[in-house]
């Protein structure tokens, strides 16, 4: 028995506007945040999971790449939460399609070689993506000795305690 991809993208999609929700009610100076790598701020996570669903809806749909800003401020961040609610959701869209081989890009621009991967392999990267990008936040967070933020708030679990309370729409 199978939890199913789409019920997983489901819970990615509450945990990101839970999560990052939580985080816009700090202060901005927040998003400057960082623990071992300066390049990979608050701001710039919250952006990377944004550009992340776009770049995963793009190997599935072939629709266009988005620049996705790094927020500066959380008035900037609100507004990269709402392209990830709307990206969330039509990721979730896509696991009621056919379990199809998509070609996924390398980085690296001297490979030619062509990778193609299962949607279904593709949208399971996506609920992986975001999750460790999330975790990531709560110890950027930690590290600053902020503790307002638990990964465990935004489990499963949760979801479907969530769920039984006030349905996702």
């Amino acid at each position: 028995m199978s939890i199913g991809i789409k019920h997983l993208l489901q819970h990615g999609r509450w945990a990101n506007q839970a999560l990052i929700g939580k985080l816009l009610t700090m202060d901005d100076s927040v998003l400057a945040l960082y623990s071992h790598d300066e390049n990979y701020t608050v701001g710039y996570l919250i952006a990377h999971i944004a550009s992340g669903g776009d770049w995963y809806q793009h190997i599935l749909t072939t629709k266009p790449l988005t620049y996705v800003p790094t927020p500066k401020t959380m008035q900037e961040a609100a507004g990269t939460l709402k392209l990830i609610a709307s990206l969330d959701k039509e990721l979730v869209a896509l696991a009621d399609g056919e379990n199809d081989l998509h070609i996924v890009p390398s980085d690296d621009l001297n490979d030619a070689r062509v990778n193609k991967k299962s949607r279904e392999m593709v949208l399971s990267q996506v609920v992986h993506h975001a999750t460790e990008h999330r975790a990531q936040l709560v110890s950027i967070l930690n590290h600053h000795k902020i503790f307002d933020i638990s990964c465990d708030d935004y489990d499963l679990w949760c979801y479907d305690n969530y769920l039984k309370s006030e349905p996702i729409k």
